[in-house]
């Protein structure tokens, strides 16, 4: 499943509005980083989406999207308006539409393309609802119907956006937020479909409008409850909740348990916003949180409040936001790609693994208004290809996660050091562009990213070999190797 958190400016550090997501997909469903530059069309044509055509519009904006490679939409991504989204599966008590319709994806990359803030995307995705609904299959190899819930973000605001076939409520975020496969809006919302409560009552779910609760009445209750979303959405939020602290008071991690943890946060280091310069973006007044880029990462690599006692061999759910699969029909996704999207005025920066499992890999800056991605290699499927980015980093990850707690420590220091220089170069990199028009710093800003994924990849390459020469010293449990013996040799990774 997923998990996307979203901080606004006075939650954050530094006064920007910061997305983050970590999308969970079958094992071997690779994601493909793809930037589409903007575009005009002709009068009259049509744009493919997944399953179905519909109209183009005049102009497209640039994107740059994180998506399985089969979609034509994407779990996440960006424009280059600096609007921001993310999207959940969410299970509910309307049907599902098997047949051909517009998926979840679809509407995010439709909604970046077409929309210039964060309240136009909302409008736009609720009127593609209305007029197409959402339907079709969203899974490669297990079929999987859903509805979808959404965060959109810009540099200004946040909302999240849940829909049951085509009802929705939407709410606009004051401070932090997050969803994770289940519904979360209750008795208040800012804006709703026509209907919402009516149709409620109709079905017998409540008995009026005194008694509506979005979702107790529209959740279908057993699968929200066996994807974990509850433990995993309260476990984002208390993360997040912990950094709405004073101002005067010290910054600490949400992480902090007084042990270990699996980020660059771990080291007794300040928090440190990328575009901290002893000056805010916006007036103090406005700034009482202390989320950052780091945070969120972070959180995306999170395994728990007992991270030293952790092994991803454990558990029957999938109860931690950075998901690992294992054997049987409920811990069937991986976390398979990461994103980060720092919403700062003239100039957001994007960071992306581009891999799966974020505890294992690394997160590179992307810009847009030009600049876009490196050569990547090539575009990565469900059948291992040691020249693409996303399976090179899968000889790494699977190795790990043969023996966690013996191989992970072999290079995460290194890692998080890396991590760690990309994000002070970044704060260089903002200081000396913003400001400049996109022309004057398009070069400059592609060549930093493209210097980041060429470090990356050394890197990956070095920590691969290191890991795979270190015997393995603690065998997982025996149905989890089972379950990644299996997924090796569908894809053939030998």
């Amino acid at each position: 499943m997923c998990d996307t958190l979203v901080a606004v400016g006075k939650a954050t550090a530094d006064g920007t509005v910061i997305l983050a997501k970590n999308s969970d997909r079958e094992p071997n469903e690779a994601h493909v980083l793809t930037h589409v530059p903007r575009a005009r069309h002709e009068a009259g044509t049509t744009v493919k989406c997944t399953y179905i055509e519909i109209p183009q519009v005049p102009e497209t904006y640039e994107v740059l999207l994180s998506k399985p490679f089969w979609i034509w939409g994407c779990e996440m991504g960006a424009n280059e308006c600096g609007v921001a989204i993310g999207n959940e599966a969410v299970f509910t008590k309307e049907p599902y539409d098997k047949g051909p319709g517009l998926i979840g994806m679809d509407f995010i990359r439709l909604a970046l393309e077409r929309a210039d803030t964060a309240r136009k995307a909302l409008d736009l995705m609720v009127e593609l609802l209305a007029t197409y609904g959402q339907g079709g299959n969203c899974g490669l190899h297990n079929e999987l119907y859903y509805h979808n819930s959404f965060i959109i973000a810009d540099p200004d605001e946040a909302w999240v956006l849940e829909t049951a076939d085509k009802f929705w409520a939407a709410e606009r975020v004051h401070d932090v937020r997050s969803i994770s496969n289940g519904l979360t809006i209750g008795r208040e919302w800012d804006l709703a479909a026509p209907g919402l409560v009516e149709h409620a009552v109709e079905k017998g779910w409540c008995k009026s409008r005194d008694d509506f609760h979005f979702a107790r009445c529209y959740s279908e209750f057993l699968r929200t409850r066996l994807v974990g979303c509850r433990t995993r959405q309260r476990r984002s939020t208390d993360l997040l909740k912990a950094q709405l602290k004073a101002q005067d008071e010290p910054l600490l991690s949400p992480l902090d348990r007084n042990e270990p943890l699996r980020s660059p946060l771990d080291r007794n280091e300040p928090l440190r916003s990328p575009l901290d310069r002893n000056e805010p973006l916006r007036s103090p007044s406005d700034r009482k949180g202390h989320v950052t880029v780091e945070t969120m990462m972070s959180i995306l690599r999170d395994h728990g409040d007992t991270p030293n006692a952790w092994t991803p061999g454990q558990g029957l759910l999938m109860n931690n936001i950075c998901v690992h699969a294992s054997f049987g029909p409920t811990r069937p996704s991986q976390s398979t790609g990461s994103f980060v999207a720092h919403l700062a005025p003239d100039l957001p920066t994007y960071w992306l693994t581009g891999t799966s499992a974020p505890c294992t890999g690394i997160f590179k800056p992307v810009y847009l208004g030009g600049a876009g991605l490196p050569d990547l290699g090539p575009e990565p499927n469900d059948t291992y290809d040691p020249q693409s980015l996303w399976w090179t980093h899968e000889r790494l990850h699977r190795a790990v996660i043969r023996d966690y707690t013996t191989r992970l420590p072999l290079y995460e220091e290194e890692r998080d050091t890396l991590e760690a220089t990309f994000l002070s170069e970044a704060d260089e990199m903002y200081e000396k562009n913003r400001g400049r028009s996109a022309e004057k710093r398009a070069t400059r800003l592609a060549a930093f990213t493209r210097s980041c994924f060429k470090r990356a990849a050394a890197a990956t390459a070095h920590w691969t070999e290191r890991v795979s020469s270190t015997p393995v010293q603690r065998h997982p449990p025996r149905l989890f190797s089972i379950a990644w013996d299996r997924f090796d040799r569908e894809a053939g990774l030998t």
